[in-house]
């Protein structure tokens, strides 16, 4: 497992291949609703209950704790919060998810996945698919993919690297990247790297979800 230690401030997890970051410092942005249930459930009804057995899987009790993610064909995935003080942390388990602790003090849901596991199923998602996000105590937030970002990274080993936006060619820092998907008004965003080559943490992919109410 390749470890780094991490003193610069505003940094993008990284999520291909075996890596982990330890000792992220925080606050990138001072360096530099009910639920739509009718719409998952007007669909036939099979996907309903396929919803409701997932929420049933992963609730614990916990009100306002995030629990899982879900999206009809695509993904059902338990969530599990980052250890404290290791806000690079990406869960290394088969069909498990990681919300970001560093976006929660935003007021965004960030989750991360490594592309290899279930960060796989974030690459079948499309402008305007739903997701629910799935809290402890039973309840669901819908929210409808607005954006599909992808960016290169210039050090894709880093934590701290520059990104090429690959639609507009714009070049950012780690932190006002992390502004772009991580900041703002509350959403939901899901972050895990792309592959190109050989090289598994080449850029990130992020799909930015906003609520519907």
């Amino acid at each position: 497992m390749i470890q780094f230690s991490i003193t610069g401030i505003g940094a993008i997890p990284i999520t291909g291949g075996n890596v982990q970051i330890d000792d992220l410092i925080s606050d990138p942005i001072a360096y530099v609703q009910d639920s739509d249930q009718a719409a998952v459930s007007s669909g036939d009804s099979g996907s309903s209950v396929a919803l409701q057995k997932f929420v049933e899987s992963v609730s614990d009790g916990q009100a306002g704790v995030v629990r899982g993610i879900y999206a009809e064909n695509s993904m059902e995935f338990p969530v599990v919060q980052q250890p404290s003080g290791q806000p690079g942390f990406v869960s290394s388990q088969q069909d498990v998810v990681t919300e970001f602790a560093m976006a929660r003090q935003y007021g965004v849901t960030g989750i991360l996945a490594h592309n290899y596991l279930a960060g796989q199923a974030f690459f079948t998602l499309e402008a305007d698919d739903l997701i629910q996000v799935v809290y402890g105590d039973g309840s669901t937030q819908t929210y409808q993919i607005v954006e599909v970002l992808h960016y290169q990274a210039l050090s894709p080993k880093s934590a701290t690297s520059s990104f090429v936006d690959l639609d507009s060619g714009e070049t950012l820092s780690a932190s006002q990247l992390f502004k772009r998907v991580y900041a703002g008004s509350s959403h939901l965003t899901l972050q895990t790297c792309i592959q190109v080559g050989s090289e598994d943490s080449w850029g990130r992919l992020f799909l930015i979800a906003e609520p519907v109410v």
